[in-house]
C-alpha cells in the first residue's frame, strides 16, 4: 500500500526577521504525513516558534516551498498565495505558548464558537461542536465561566477547545505544558492522545522528555538548521537519542549535587544553618482576593533556615505564586504575620486585616529580598542592560561608583558583561532571565524569591540556570523557588514545601523525593484547605451577576433601557424625583444578584468624587437660609439639599452602569451594538469589524492593566519610587512604566493577530452567530419599567426640592 501524500511539506526554506542580516531558518526541508505526531525539540532561539508559525500557516518563508493541506502556499515562482494560505488555516490549527493572548471573548462557549462562526458553520452544528470539543478537554462544566480568570491550565484546554472546534486536520502546539503542573500536564496529553487516536496530526514544540516519549519522530533544530529527524517507528535507538538529547540537564545537574565542591558545600552548609533562626517565618497567613469566595493561602504556617534552598511545589491555581508575593509584600495578607531577617513584613492585629510593613521596613526589606518574576519580560523596562540593573542600587541611595561596581559584579557573575549596553527587550527568554537575575543580585539581597526559573529554558539554559542557584547557595543566599518541575526541585532543593492537596501524578513524584536519590529532602504539605481549582469557582462567583434575571435580557434592550434610564436620572431635580431613580437603581440591582460588597468594589471611587463634588456645592452655594457659618464659609439649607441631591443623583447614574457592566460580557455588549449598527453597513460602514475591535478592546484591556501591575511590582521590588520618594522621582519612574507596557502592548498584538488568523477571521468575512438575539417578556417588562420611570420622572418635574 502506498504512503498517504504528505499533509505538510517543505523544501529548501529560509526565513529571517531581518530581510537577510541573519537567518531564522536556513535550507529547512520537512515532511510530515497525516496522523503523525512530530516533536520539534532545540535550544532557545533555534527557530522552532519559527518553523511552527510557518507549518501552521501563519507565516510566509522568503525563500522556498511549503505545501500545507495540498495548498501550494509559497513558492519562489509564484511568491505568497493568499487564498491558499486561507484554504490551508481552515484545516490547520495552532495553539501559542500563552493561552490567555489567543483568547478572544469573556465566556467559554462564546470562545469557542469563534472558530466555527468564522467557517460559517451552520448556528446548530456549532452548538454540537461546542459540546464535543469541551468533551474532549473535560471543562463542559465550565462552558458558562470566564476563561480569562482560570488557571493556566484550564485556559490551555479552552484553547486546545477552540482548534478542536473548528475540527482541524493538523494541530501545531508551541509549549503547550511549559506552565503546568504534572496533573494538568498530564490531562492535556491525554487530550492529545485522543486526538491522535482520531487522527488529527500533531506537531508539539517541547523541553521535555515525557511529551517527547510519546512522538513518531523527533526533529531537532539548531541555529535555523534542521539538524536531525528521528523516526521512532523505523530506528531502534531512537529512544536513546531522543534521551541523550535532553540528558544535558540531568547529567548536569546530578553531577553537580552528587560530586565535588558544590555537594561539599551543600552539607558544611546545611550543618551550619541547622541551629540558626528561620530567616523567613509565616504564622497563621491567609489571603482572600476580592470578589473570590475561597482564600488563595489559609492558615499558612512555613519557617526557611538561612542559607537552604526551598522549593514550592503545587497544582495550578494552589497558592505558590501569591504565597511568592506576600513574601515580597506585593499583597497584604488578611491574617497573620510574616517575618523575613527580623523585618515584620506583615504583623496580624486583633481585628481587620494584618499590618503592612512601614515605609522604613519595606525599604530594608528591598535591600533584603529579592523577586526574580516568572515571566522576566514583565520585570524589565530600561532602555539597556546597565540601566535596568542600576535601578535597584540607584534606588537604595548608592552613590555612582558603588552602583557601577555592584552593576558590573552582577553582570559578571551571570556571565552577561556583554549584554550591558544591549536592550533588554531584543534578547532570548534565557538572557531575559539573567538580566533580571542580575538585576535582584546588584542590590546584594541575602533572600532571593524565584517565580518558575527554569518554564520553557531549553536543557542547556536550564543546567546553567542551575548552576547558578547552586552558586548563590555557596555564597551563603537563602533561596525560595517556585516551580512545577519536580526533577529540579529534586536536584537543588534542602526542602520542599508542597502547596495544596497534591494529586496523584504530584504525590507520586512527591514519593520519590522522600525516598531519595541518596539524600533525604524534608516535604511539607502546606495550604490543605485551599481547593486546588478554586480559580474555576472563583470564576463563578465572580460570574455569578451574568446568570441573573438581568444577564437573561437581550443585550439590545438592556443597553437601550438602561441609557435611557442614565440620561433621564440627569433631569432628576427634586427628591420625588429621586426616590423613582433610586428605587428602580435597587430593583435592578437586587434582580441582577449583584452583592453590596462587590457594588462598592465597582462605584467606590466614584461615589468619593461625587461626595468631594457634593461638599463643593453645599460650601459654595448662598441660597437658603444660613444652617452654620465659619467665617467666610457658610453652610445654607439650599446649599446642603442640592449638594446631597447631586451627589445621590449621580450615584444612581453610576449604579445603572454598574449594572450594565455587571450583567453583560463585552462580546454581547458588541454583538449587541454591531446589531443596532448594521443598518449603517448599506452605507459602507464595516460594522461587524468595528464591532470586533471593540471587543477585543474591552477584552484586553485588564491584560494591560496587569502588565502595568507587573512593572510597578517589578520597581516596588528594587525600592522603585512608585511607592516612595519625592513627586519628581515617583513620576520619573511612572515614565519608566510607558515602555515597557508599549512593549506588552505590541507583544499581544501580536499574538492576537496570529490568534485571529489562526481561527480564520477575515475583513468582511460572512460569518454565523452561535448567539441568536430575540426579545422575551423580560424584555418587554424591562422597558414598560424605563417607560414608567420616565413618565413618574416627567410628571414630577414641577415639585419644589
Amino acid at each position: 500500500m502506498s504512503e498517504p501524500d504528505p499533509l505538510i511539506a517543505l523544501n529548501h526554506v529560509r526565513f529571517s526577521y531581518d530581510h537577510g542580516t541573519s537567518w531564522a531558518l536556513d535550507d529547512v526541508s520537512l515532511t510530515i504525513r497525516p496522523g503523525e505526531r512530530v516533536c520539534l525539540v532545540g535550544p532557545n532561539g533555534s527557530g522552532k516558534s519559527t518553523l511552527s508559525r510557518l507549518i501552521a500557516g501563519l507565516a510566509a518563508p522568503d525563500h522556498g516551498t511549503i505545501t500545507l493541506a495540498g495548498h501550494l502556499v509559497f513558492s519562489d515562482e509564484t511568491g505568497v498565495d493568499p487564498g491558499a494560505y486561507r484554504a490551508a488555516r481552515r484545516v490547520i490549527g495552532a495553539v501559542f505558548q500563552n493561552p490567555e493572548d489567543q483568547l478572544v471573548t469573556t465566556v467559554v462557549e462564546d470562545e469557542i464558537a469563534f472558530g466555527p462562526e468564522n467557517l460559517a458553520v451552520p448556528r446548530e452544528q456549532i452548538g454540537q461542536r461546542i459540546d464535543t470539543a469541551l468533551s474532549l478537554v473535560r471543562m463542559q462544566a465550565s462552558r458558562g465561566d470566564d476563561p480569562t480568570v482560570m488557571s493556566g491550565g484550564q485556559q490551555q484546554r479552552i484553547a486546545i477547545a477552540d482548534m478542536l472546534a473548528m475540527q482541524p486536520a493538523a494541530l501545531v502546539l508551541d509549549e503547550p505544558t511549559a506552565m503546568l503542573d504534572p496533573d494538568a500536564r498530564a490531562d492535556v496529553m491525554a487530550t492529545l492522545d485522543r486526538l491522535q487516536q482520531q487522527g488529527t496530526t500533531l506537531i508539539i514544540i517541547t523541553h521535555l522528555r515525557e511529551e517527547l516519549a510519546r512522538a513518531d519522530r523527533i526533529v531537532r533544530l539548531e541555529h535555523g538548521r534542521l539538524v536531525d529527524d528521528t523516526d521512532i517507528a523505523i530506528c531502534a535507538t531512537a529512544p536513546v537519542a531522543v534521551d541523550q538529547s535532553h540528558a544535558t540537564t540531568a547529567h548536569t545537574t546530578s553531577s553537580t549535587v552528587a560530586h565535588g565542591e558544590v555537594a561539599a558545600a551543600m552539607k558544611s552548609e546545611r550543618k551550619s544553618t541547622k541551629n540558626h533562626s528561620p530567616i523567613i517565618s509565616c504564622h497563621n497567613v491567609s489571603l482572600t482576593y476580592p470578589g473570590a469566595n475561597r482564600p488563595a493561602v489559609n492558615g499558612l504556617d512555613v519557617d526557611i533556615e538561612p542559607g537552604t534552598v526551598t522549593a514550592v511545589l503545587g497544582e495550578n491555581g494552589s497558592g505558590k505564586t501569591t504565597f511568592a508575593r506576600l513574601l515580597c509584600a506585593l499583597e497584604q495578607p488578611s491574617t497573620g504575620s510574616i517575618t523575613i531577617a527580623g523585618i515584620p513584613v506583615a504583623t496580624a492585629r486583633a481585628k481587620g486585616r494584618s499590618k503592612l510593613a512601614k515605609p522604613a521596613h519595606l525599604r530594608e526589606l528591598r535591600r533584603t529580598l529579592g523577586y526574580v518574576m516568572q515571566h522576566p519580560e514583565r520585570q524589565l523596562f530600561a532602555p539597556t542592560v546597565r540601566e535596568d540593573v542600576a535601578f535597584g542600587p540607584r534606588n537604595l541611595g548608592l552613590d555612582d561608583p558603588r552602583v557601577h561596581a555592584q552593576v558590573m559584579h552582577a553582570l559578571d557573575l551571570l556571565n552577561i558583561g556583554q549584554l550591558a549596553e544591549r536592550s533588554p527587550f531584543e534578547l532570548s527568554d534565557g538572557q531575559q532571565r539573567l538580566v533580571a537575575i542580575a538585576g535582584v543580585l546588584a542590590c546584594e539581597p541575602s533572600v532571593i524569591v524565584m517565580d518558575e526559573p527554569t518554564a520553557g529554558l531549553d536543557e542547556t539554559a536550564t543546567a546553567r540556570m542551575i548552576d547558578i542557584i547552586h552558586m548563590l547557595r555557596e555564597r551563603g543566599l537563602t533561596i525560595v523557588i517556585v516551580t512545577h518541575n519536580v526533577h529540579v526541585a529534586e536536584h537543588i532543593a534542602d526542602r520542599v514545601i508542597v502547596f495544596g492537596q497534591p494529586e496523584r501524578r504530584l504525590r507520586d513524584s512527591l514519593q520519590t523525593l522522600r525516598d531519595g536519590q541518596g539524600r533525604q529532602l524534608a516535604v511539607n504539605v502546606v495550604n490543605q484547605q485551599h481547593h486546588v481549582h478554586s480559580q474555576a469557582g472563583d470564576a463563578e462567583a465572580l460570574n455569578s451577576p451574568r446568570r441573573s434575571w438581568v444577564a437573561m435580557l437581550d443585550p439590545r434592550v438592556k443597553m437601550i433601557g438602561l441609557l435611557v434610564l442614565m440620561c433621564t436620572a440627569f433631569t432628576m431635580s427634586n427628591w420625588a424625583q429621586l426616590g423613582i431613580g433610586m428605587a428602580v437603581a435597587a430593583g435592578l440591582v437586587v434582580a441582577a444578584n449583584i452583592g453590596i460588597a462587590r457594588l462598592w468594589r465597582a462605584i467606590r471611587w466614584f461615589v468619593v468624587m461625587f461626595i468631594f463634588v457634593a461638599v463643593l456645592n453645599v460650601l459654595i452655594v448662598r441660597d437658603g437660609t444660613v444652617l452654620v457659618q465659619w467665617g467666610v464659609l457658610q453652610v445654607t439649607d439650599v446649599g446642603a439639599k442640592t449638594g446631597v441631591l447631586y451627589a445621590l443623583r449621580f450615584t444612581v447614574v453610576i449604579v445603572l452602569g454598574a449594572v450594565m457592566l455587571e450583567t453583560t460580557t463585552p462580546t454581547a455588549m458588541t454583538d449587541a451594538c454591531e446589531s443596532l449598527m448594521r443598518p449603517l453597513q448599506n452605507w459602507g460602514w464595516h460594522v461587524q469589524e468595528v464591532a470586533l475591535v471593540a471587543a477585543l478592546a474591552l477584552r484586553f484591556l485588564p491584560t494591560l492593566s496587569r502588565e502595568v501591575q507587573s512593572v510597578r511590582d517589578a520597581q516596588r521590588c528594587r525600592a522603585g519610587a512608585v511607592e516612595s520618594g519625592s513627586i519628581t522621582a515617583r513620576l520619573r519612574a511612572m515614565t519608566a512604566i510607558i515602555m515597557p507596557v508599549f512593549a506588552a502592548a505590541l507583544r499581544h498584538a501580536d499574538t492576537l493577530s496570529l490568534a485571529l488568523d489562526a481561527r480564520c477571521f477575515e475583513e468582511g468575512l460572512q460569518r454565523t452567530h452561535w448567539r441568536v438575539m430575540r426579545c422575551t417578556w423580560r424584555d418587554w417588562l424591562l422597558l414598560a419599567i424605563v417607560a414608567v420611570a420616565c413618565a413618574g420622572l416627567w410628571l414630577l418635574r414641577t415639585m419644589p426640592l
